[in-house]
């Protein structure tokens, strides 16, 4: 069974948010945590967790947060032709991490 990894960059908009960035960004870095350990233990992939804050009014502000990710796909042949794909299972993720 080949594995075949996706890779992709979300961009997660977070418009006329008037908290503090950490809150959006805290649960984030949990689920990072959990799901691509790899991003944050890895020296030489430094700053690739990337985000922008746009500020238009004093109240409020627009988030940009890139995160990239990687996917492991298992593909199998069918009989008859065709490929199954299964992607395999994240972990699950405890609610309390994500607050």
């Amino acid at each position: 069974m080949p594995h075949r990894p996706y890779q992709y960059t979300p961009n997660l908009i977070v418009t006329d948010y008037a908290g503090h960035p950490d809150s959006v960004m805290l649960p984030r870095l949990n689920w990072v945590q959990l799901n691509q350990s790899e991003l944050l233990s890895n020296p030489a992939r430094p700053g690739e967790i990337a985000f922008e804050a746009d500020i238009p009014a004093n109240d409020a502000m627009d988030l940009s947060i890139k995160l990239p990710l990687t996917e492991q796909v298992v593909v199998t042949t069918k009989d008859g032709g065709g490929h199954d794909m299964t992607h395999s299972p994240k972990p699950l993720l405890d609610p309390a991490s994500t607050r």
